[in-house]
């Protein structure tokens, strides 16, 4: 599987869905990072030319407004649907989640 260009169309799939161009997006990322970060490095990341460095991940991210695991994870996963991007961002109501269960319930098990 080509994870460069998954990326990269995960990336532009939370970008659009955020309302941001590649224009007002880059400078964000910039200001995250503390260093310059172009609208034509988003564009080859998005473009699946490259994957980026950590840092730029999870600035990339942050910006964004989900989890850089899943944004950048090695299988599909919930970010590739819309309700799976509403998912992935957390509410103030939400558990903190470890694994696949959350601190109230580590083994997710239920009851």
């Amino acid at each position: 599987m080509d994870y460069p260009a998954v990326w990269g169309t995960r990336i532009h799939r939370c970008r659009l869905r955020k309302g941001l161009s590649q224009r007002k997006m880059a400078p964000l990322v910039a200001e995250e990072l503390g260093e310059p970060f172009s609208q034509q490095v988003l564009s080859e990341i998005e473009a699946g030319e490259y994957a980026p460095v950590d840092k730029r991940r999870i600035a990339i991210a942050n910006v964004l407004g989900v989890n850089v695991y899943e944004l950048f994870a090695y299988e599909d996963n919930r970010l590739d649907t819309d309700q799976g991007l509403r998912d992935a961002v957390p509410r103030d109501d939400d558990p903190p989640v470890v694994g696949s269960g959350s601190l109230s319930d580590p083994l997710g098990g239920g009851s």
